[in-house]
């Protein structure tokens, strides 16, 4: 099982061609039933072949290098107050942690991650065959873009709940065939109390589509120096051939 953060696995998934190839098939928005109630993202992405599938989990963390304050030990003194009423040092930022783990389908890492997605499934996107579906290239930007837009794990704004929706929310609005399905109402809740998130979904659809723009762009350019380099070695490696060489020995 490959563990990355979000913008190197950006760049792992960017730099395989052959990812270009392979497709979203269904999200599924999950929720931990632990005290936390941490909120995830589960990915199945398929080969246009369907020859290879793998199981992609995507999560918002809190980096604890400068702080050993547990996220639980922090909603026991927010959640019973209003959002008004959470101090200062209850709601401060730390630098956020998002990673992403990716397994082939049917190896050891994949059933350890499906033991992680035994979680409660909030919602599920759906996108059907035939439709403009989402390439491992381009989820690989969405992740990181959502990740660069708010660095920080801030508990009241831009936790794990703002991640998945996010992410989730973003997926639904730049490819509107895929089909939504909705088990539970309990996303963005603990313990049924609604956590307040950022609103963020149209400046990070604006941020993808301009990155994922210069992407192509750039993949385009290195493709087209590639392809003219092939054809130049094609002529210099070419053989001088004198076409009166057998004129002159008849």
């Amino acid at each position: 099982m490959s563990h990355f953060t979000t913008s190197w696995w950006e760049r792992v998934i960017r730099g395989d061609d052959n990812a270009a190839r392979c497709y979203v098939e269904k999200v599924c928005w999950h929720k931990q039933s632990s005290t936390v109630q941490h909120e995830f993202l589960q990915f199945d992405i398929l080969s246009m072949d369907g020859r290879y599938k793998s199981t992609v989990v995507a999560e918002r963390g809190k980096d604890r290098t400068n702080s050993d304050r547990s996220t639980s030990a922090i909603l026991s003194v927010v959640i019973p107050a209003s959002p008004a009423n959470v101090t200062p040092s209850a709601d401060s930022p730390a630098p956020a942690d998002d990673v992403v783990y990716s397994a082939a389908f049917g190896s050891p890492g994949a059933i350890k991650l499906a033991v992680k997605c035994t979680a409660i499934c909030l919602r599920t996107l759906t996108f059907p065959k035939g439709s403009v579906r989402p390439s491992a290239h381009e989820l690989s930007t969405l992740l990181a873009v959502t990740s660069n837009h708010i660095l920080v794990y801030n508990l009241m704004e831009s936790q794990c709940y703002w991640f998945s929706e996010t992410v989730f929310k973003a997926l639904k609005r730049l490819f509107p065939h895929a089909r939504e399905d909705i088990q539970s109402g309990r996303a963005g809740r603990w313990r049924g109390v609604a956590i307040p998130t950022a609103e963020s979904v149209e400046a990070v659809c604006a941020e993808y589509r301009a990155r994922n723009t210069c992407l192509l762009e750039e993949a385009e350019r290195k493709r087209r120096a590639g392809l003219k380099v092939r054809i130049c070695s094609l002529f210099l490696c070419k053989p001088d051939v004198n076409p009166n060489a057998d004129r002159g020995r008849a």
